[in-house]
């Protein structure tokens, strides 16, 4: 009889607990099968000819119209316009052609997470020998091939004849979002002949040249010709490329403006480690900066990130720098908690500074958020403008075309970080019952990175803190 009700009990007991784990478990698989699921691959016969290629991955793009989440009337109509023409002239198009042809209507959802892969695209179409930058006073060259050293350090002004103001007017309509996004893909559209020729912004596919100025303002050209190195070295965003101890040794026949990492100003120094924090007591700052939102390779962001609370709190200082400039996203989730934290554990008369720039994305301006949120009114914002809106919808997942291999990313979540997000169809689910609001990403100090300042390894926005702080 004991032995009846034991067992009686025991299923009492757990019911719930079974009932929970399902709920989860439930909760969980629901919401990755709307939020993170890619599109299904595509299920052709081998096609007999480009013109049955082309028309097969026109078909299966269709399928981005029905899994983005962005659209409003107005992108959906220009989208579905930019479609209609592709369609009609596939067949007739070289690859890289056809490659913008699809950027055209993928970048009509003028979403910052919705876009080409561009290192799926980047190894199939040549590139230059050379490497740029778009610094605060134009695009110059940082990276160079063996034989081609004598450019570095030099402003690109004219390719083919064509301005610059020229060429990112042209190529802006093949990258949705923000202006910040547009100056993080630039140099990948830019640095290839073939992808240059299919906008019609160069005369061959296989040679171009190019204008360019020293520091004397002086004119150069230089003409390059096929072959070119391998499009697949130094890939890298080139806001990874200022720091020279990237490929320093893995691919050494590239040279840096910087042969070493020796003297680099701090934002530069540890791009392996994805985050540092470090004080200086005679400054009176503490100094904290993240590449990602992810884990590195041998430490948890979050550990990280608790860690470096601990150390601020156990040894305050007046001033506490949050670096997001270079965080491009990853997950919000692990750093949220410690970034309100480390808002409300400024001292009472001190100064929150967060740092932000055009790479800064995604769960990097979420973070940015949560730490002025907490700071409150000795929170600032400096740098320059965030690559995404305070409205955003993201969540990105891989739609790829069978024949071309261009992959598509397209975004299923809507989050809003001024308003808050509850409506549980567009919303992303992990977002629902945040009460994050904030009315502005808008620097309230904007300053940009010169060439100047890189080639003196300054960093002028740690220079306007220490200024702002009262120690220079």
């Amino acid at each position: 009889m004991e032995a009846a009700n034991f067992k009686r009990l025991s299923i009492w007991l757990a019911s719930p607990i079974l009932a929970s784990l399902v709920i989860v478990l439930v909760y969980h698989l629901a919401k990755n099968y709307r939020f993170d699921s890619d599109a299904p691959l595509a299920n052709y016969p081998t096609p007999s000819s480009l013109a049955e290629a082309r028309a097969q991955d026109v078909e299966h793009l269709a399928l981005f119209f029905e899994h983005e989440r962005s659209w409003t009337p107005a992108t959906f109509a220009l989208a579905i316009a930019s479609y209609k023409r592709l369609r009609s002239v596939a067949a007739s198009m070289s690859d890289a052609e056809f490659d913008l042809g699809v950027a055209l209507v993928v970048a009509a959802a003028n979403n910052g997470h919705t876009k080409i892969r561009e290192y799926g695209r980047t190894p199939r179409y040549n590139r230059l020998p050379i490497r740029g930058h778009v610094f605060g006073d134009g695009y110059f060259i940082i990276r160079a091939h063996e034989g081609y050293e004598s450019l570095l350090g030099k402003q690109v002004v004219a390719i083919d004849g064509h301005s610059m103001k020229k060429l990112r007017a042209d190529l802006r309509q093949y990258v949705g979002g923000e202006k910040g996004m547009f100056d993080k893909y630039l140099p990948y559209l830019l640095e290839s002949p073939q992808l240059l020729h299919a906008a019609g912004l160069s005369s061959s596919p296989d040679s171009v040249s190019i204008e360019f100025i020293d520091a004397e303002n002086r004119s150069e050209y230089a003409v390059f010709d096929a072959p070119f190195p391998s499009s697949s070295e130094q890939i890298a965003r080139s806001y990874h490329l200022l720091a020279p101890q990237i490929y320093a040794e893995s691919q050494p026949q590239w040279k840096s403006l910087h042969s070493t990492e020796e003297d680099m100003p701090r934002y530069l120094r540890a791009p392996f480690e994805e985050f540092q924090f470090v004080q200086n007591e005679r400054l009176g700052i503490s100094y904290l900066q993240f590449w990602s939102n992810n884990d590195s390779r041998d430490k948890s962001i979050k550990a990280f990130c608790e860690e470096s609370l601990d150390s601020f709190r156990e040894n305050p200082t007046q001033t506490l720098v949050i670096d997001q400039r270079f965080n491009g996203g990853g997950n919000y989730q692990k750093t949220s908690a410690c970034m309100t934290a480390f808002g409300e554990s400024v001292q009472p008369d001190g100064r929150l500074y967060v740092v932000i720039g055009g790479p800064t994305f995604s769960a990097g301006i979420v973070s940015a958020a949560y730490a002025m949120a907490a700071g409150g009114d000795r929170a600032m914002l400096i740098g320059t403008p965030v690559g995404d809106g305070l409205v955003s919808w993201s969540e990105d997942n891989l739609l790829t075309l069978p024949n071309s291999g261009i992959e598509i990313k397209f975004s299923t979540g809507k989050h809003d970080l001024q308003n808050g997000c509850d409506d549980w169809r567009d919303c992303h689910w992990g977002g629902l019952f945040s009460d994050l609001r904030i009315n502005s990403m808008t620097p309230d100090i904007e300053v940009h990175l010169t060439l100047d300042d890189y080639l003196n390894r300054r960093d002028p926005i740690m220079d306007a803190i220490e200024e702002l702080s009262g120690n220079r």
